[in-house]
């Protein structure tokens, strides 16, 4: 037994000795050999694109709701009492129904007469005061559905809110940002308007955009808003692209839609995509790249219709023209549309 625990001690002793002899080497006597100098390999060209005909179809689909045109108001058109009311509020009328008389009380003086006497000395007699009444119809402006808000005897202003028709007609309403206005300033006659879980596409016209003023008083005339203790002056404005629903068309306020705007389904065109044009409006700029690698040069461009993704290029550029795909220094833009 002893000498089998000598040997082993020799063992561990030796193999001591030789991991002291590493760590000496490694410390003190490092591999003098130079690692292979890393090169890169990649590719680090700017992309660039080139124009070339394609198609483009700039048909857009939107969200749109359904909305009850606004109530027309009833305005008396005359001075005076009001003398005879013809309906009751709630009442379905026609455009032309008489809604009220209004009884007009106008002071005037018969005309002055000259008496002759015997001697001949003439008189003038100046005329008598009377009272002429009148009577005025005040008629629906419109087809709906009527309120009245005066009553018998009650007495009115000419141009005096005495009422509201609310029509049983309604529009499509899409709400847009400023900027989108540039992708809307030539609008077809009509869209398309698929009402969800309604009829079947039907038109939708006289498709046009429109300003419209948010906030509490906003469509109220200066003296109804200040009745009801509103500022019209106040709120924002707001672009909204509107067109309206056929009578014909059974539809509810406030109904979801899809309104589709045919677009120009344009062939054969130059394009390129919308990453490498600076603009979208008539007018844009292009970047082409440098032979030497340098700093690319900026050039011009007339644009016409894009889908978001290529835009027509209709001058200031050839067929096989290369341009950089990205504006320099800048995100890429999409088409304002598209988000919608």
């Amino acid at each position: 037994m002893k000498k089998t625990d000598t040997i082993f001690q020799v063992i561990k002793l030796l193999l001591g000795l030789v991991i002291a002899a590493a760590l000496v080497k490694f410390a003190f006597f490092p591999s003098q050999r130079t690692s292979t100098e890393l090169v890169a390999q990649g590719d680090f060209t700017i992309p660039t694109v080139v124009a070339m005909p394609g198609d483009i179809d700039n048909s857009l689909t939107l969200d749109a709701t359904v909305m009850r045109n606004p109530a027309t108001p009833v305005r008396a058109t005359a001075n005076g009492t009001v003398d005879v009311v013809d309906v009751k509020a709630g009442a379905v009328v026609n455009e032309g129904d008489r809604l009220l008389r209004i009884r007009h009380e106008e002071e005037k003086t018969t005309a002055a007469t000259v008496e002759t006497f015997e001697d001949g000395t003439e008189v003038e007699v100046p005329g008598e005061p009377y009272i002429e009444v009148s009577y005025v119809n005040v008629l629906a402006p419109v087809s709906g559905t009527v309120a009245v808000d005066v009553l018998v005897g009650q007495p009115v202003s000419i141009g005096e809110s005495i009422g509201s028709i609310t029509p049983a007609t309604y529009h499509a309403r899409v709400s847009v940002k400023p900027e989108q206005l540039y992708s809307l300033a030539s609008l077809p006659p009509a869209g398309q308007l698929a009402v969800t879980n309604g009829p079947a596409p039907f038109d939708c016209t006289n498709l046009r955009t429109v300003t419209e003023k948010t906030g509490a008083g906003a469509g109220l005339g200066a003296k109804e808003a200040e009745a009801r203790g509103l500022d019209g002056a106040s709120g924002s404005v707001q672009p909204a692209l509107i067109c309206d629903i056929p009578a014909e068309q059974q539809v509810y306020d406030g109904s979801a839609a899809k309104l589709t705007i045919p677009g120009s389904n344009t062939t054969g065109v130059l394009t390129v995509p919308v990453s490498a044009v600076e603009g979208r409006f008539r007018e844009g700029v292009v970047y082409l790249p440098a032979a030497d690698g340098g700093q690319p040069t900026k050039r011009t461009v007339q644009l016409g219709v894009t889908d978001g993704r290529q835009i027509q290029i209709t001058g200031g550029l050839e067929e096989g023209e290369e341009i950089l795909q990205y504006v320099p220094s800048a995100q890429p833009t999409p088409d304002p549309m598209m988000g919608m």
